[in-house]
């Protein structure tokens, strides 16, 4: 991404060689133009690379993902014969690009509308791709009140965070985050709840979905005015009569 030698988190630059003999073990020989015997075949070069730390360089930056691009010389006698570096070569090329998505709903409407309740159960669902099953992780989120994009303070002066340990079984997957007993009042609100995700031990996230405009991440509180009038239109009936009343409803922040 930056053009510059990778390094890891000790600032140790990534450099692997591999010294290799040019003989039929290693691909197929033949005669050239010179009557010479040449080798034409490949070599595996391998770097252990600590992709959670250039995750965590990447999220740090604001980028989706994390570029690695390998660089190969070919060395004979101590004397460079051959190389490769085209920092613009796909097949040279690995990407690290963990992302996350996320779904909230209330737990009792199965949606992003809030029960008509004072307390509340919220979960969130977590969707991820690009994680490595060999380690576990923690997702951490938070619940953000949309009008003021801070942390939701409830009438206790509560904030709600809550933190899940998993391992993946699968690169791709999803791990639910459950809010419990989050006091909410009756009149309209919107909450949005923001998700980072951390390698176990990590300090700093390797991905998160912070998007207070996101509708997949925002829960509403519906609300709902009357107006009652008789058929006709008025507002007050004769005491000896017979009406029909018609009480006139209009509601907002229904989910479609």
């Amino acid at each position: 991404s930056s053009g510059e030698t990778l390094k890891d988190r000790q600032g140790k630059e990534y450099i692997a060689e591999v010294t290799f003999k040019a003989d039929a073990k290693l691909g197929e020989v033949s005669i050239d133009e010179k009557g010479r015997e040449v080798v034409t075949g490949d070599i595996l070069v391998k770097f252990i690379v600590d992709s959670s730390y250039l995750s965590e360089q990447a999220h740090e930056t604001g980028k989706n993902s994390f570029a690695i691009v390998c660089f190969e010389s070919l060395l004979f006698r101590n004397v460079t014969i051959a190389e490769h570096k085209n920092i613009d070569d796909l097949d040279q090329t690995v990407f690290v690009e963990p992302k996350l998505s996320t779904k909230a709903s209330d737990r009792n409407t199965g949606t992003g509308v809030l029960t008509f309740d004072e307390v509340v159960s919220i979960n969130d669902k977590v969707s991820f791709e690009g994680l490595d099953p060999k380690d576990a992780y923690i997702v951490k989120g938070t619940l953000i009140n949309k009008t003021s994009g801070e942390k939701y303070i409830d009438s206790d002066g509560q904030v709600y965070e809550v933190s899940v340990e998993f391992s993946p079984e699968a690169p791709d997957g999803f791990v639910n985050v459950i809010f419990d007993d989050v006091k909410v009042p009756l009149d309209e609100v919107e909450l949005v709840v923001f998700e980072s995700l951390f390698i176990k031990g990590g300090t700093k996230p390797i991905a998160s979905h912070r998007d207070l405009n996101d509708k997949n991440q925002t829960l509403t509180r519906p609300s709902c005015n009357t107006y009652a009038t008789t058929v006709k239109g008025d507002k007050t009936i004769l005491g000896s009569s017979t009406v029909t009343i018609v009480d006139h409803i209009s509601y907002d922040n229904l989910e479609v």
